[in-house]
């Protein structure tokens, strides 16, 4: 539960790979972000023919957010390898979700600044679904209250589990219903 960006694509020439990388780490250490970088080169500067299992790019962690993942496989596609090992269909490898709720409106805006700039510069057919709705409307009001809305039904949630126990005999699909209903 909280606001996420959910985001797909693929670098438009594989030769354009050294450039992001590099950018996006000059900008990591701008935005004191830590990142984690990754092969930063295609061989040949072409992307490959047959999947090698070799992850290129790069991944950055905002303060407070999950991190976003710039990983490309050997076609140049962005995806989460760490997937594979639960996931065979390439619809839940290659769609990133990223969790911006705790870091607020202001890295959620840096997040969407950098994507909005990248997809620009690097890559081709970049899908972006903003739970927050900046990367649509540029809304920093809208983005916050339901940043806001969200991080008060957190609060509700963990508060409601704090202080409710389960009734004698009671099974934890029912009292999972009775806190339901008491939200």
């Amino acid at each position: 539960m909280g606001v996420s960006i959910h985001y797909s694509g693929q670098l438009k020439e594989a030769a354009m790979l050294p450039l992001l990388v590099e950018e996006v780490e000059d900008i990591a250490k701008i935005l004191n972000w830590t990142f984690k970088s990754f092969l930063t080169q295609y061989p040949n500067d072409v992307f490959e023919l047959t999947n090698s299992g070799k992850d290129y790019g790069i991944v950055v962690s905002p303060p407070e957010c999950e991190p976003v993942v710039f990983i490309f496989d050997y076609e140049g596609h962005i995806y989460a390898p760490w997937l594979k090992q639960y996931f065979t269909d390439r619809f839940y490898i290659y769609n990133i979700s990223t969790k911006t709720q705790f870091a607020g409106t202001d890295v959620h805006v840096k997040v969407i600044e950098l994507m909005r700039h990248l997809n620009k510069k690097y890559f081709i057919n970049f899908t972006m679904l903003d739970e927050g709705e900046y990367w649509e409307t540029g809304n920093r009001t809208l983005l916050k209250s339901k940043i806001d809305f969200l991080g008060a039904k957190i609060n509700q949630l963990a508060n409601v589990l704090e202080n409710t126990k389960m009734n004698e005999g009671e099974n934890l699909e029912d009292f999972i219903k009775r806190i339901a209903r008491d939200l």
